[in-house]
């Protein structure tokens, strides 16, 4: 029985009785990331390849071109690291959302030490208004963003950070090293791959580095005085002048008006 397979823009056929003949996986051509991605889930034999830009989530990892990015779930082969450039054979499928190269994909190293992609600069609402996917399991960077949690950060939580451009949700891999530090208490920038859950985008920071303190000033305003004005409304005293459009930022708490 023959078969014909579309890769790209090439049909290879193959002759089938019981065991397939012919082309193997291992030498599918490549196409961009980008085209995989039009493939969609139920697409077999697809090969890519890209650049590695994260490892840190234990599985998938996560590998980006000149075009696009993917994920890449407990593939054979390597194991590679950030920076590597790897090609991966394999079928893609839908992960709660999330389009990845499935388990028992191939993948081989080709090359050490590249060059990261730079991150993407996303506004929140950009990032929540796109309905193509076109930004998933990018390097993204979202910036001066802050979150209304304290404490330390815990594995496998999702937090809220929010600008006056919308919010974005920032998940804690329990594998990364994020876990049991300091969450911010002033703006950051926030640095991670792009994933998807169920229709929601997730910026995953990857190490330390992915969450930097934004702007320069060392000494910011602080409260002095919270009185209640009204069953609504509070009055907050800083020790300084304070633009209101940023006042209830700096309190940090939810509805908080400045007086």
């Amino acid at each position: 029985m023959a078969t014909k397979t579309t890769i790209g823009t090439r049909v290879w056929e193959m002759s089938c009785a019981g065991v397939a003949l012919g082309l193997s996986l291992a030498t599918a051509p490549a196409v961009t990331i980008q085209e995989a991605r039009g493939l969609g889930a139920g697409a077999t034999g697809v090969t890519v390849r890209g650049i590695v830009t994260a490892t840190q989530f234990g599985q998938p990892i996560h590998i980006q071109d000149a075009t696009a990015a993917i994920a890449v779930f407990n593939a054979t082969g390597g194991p590679p690291a950030v920076a590597d450039e790897i090609e991966v054979t394999g079928d893609l499928v839908d992960f709660n959302g999330l389009l990845e190269f499935a388990p028992g994909s191939v993948l081989t190293v080709l090359s050490r030490g590249n060059p990261l992609p730079a991150p993407l600069v996303l506004a929140p609402d950009v990032m929540a208004a796109d309905t193509t996917d076109a930004y998933e399991s990018k390097l993204v960077r979202v910036e001066d963003v802050l979150t209304f949690s304290v404490g330390t950060f815990a594995g496998n939580v999702n937090y809220v950070f929010e600008n006056l451009q919308g919010a974005v949700q920032v998940r804690i891999d329990r594998d990364t090293e994020l876990v049991g530090t300091p969450i911010p208490a002033s703006d950051v920038h926030v640095t991670g791959i792009l994933g998807q859950y169920r229709g929601t985008y997730q910026l995953m920071p990857r190490t330390l580095a992915d969450i930097e303190l934004a702007g320069t000033d060392l000494d910011p305003p602080a409260v002095e005085d919270v009185a209640a004005e009204d069953a609504t409304h509070v009055v907050v005293t800083y020790n300084e002048p304070v633009d209101p459009a940023t006042a209830a930022r700096i309190l940090r708490l939810p509805g908080a008006r400045s007086g």
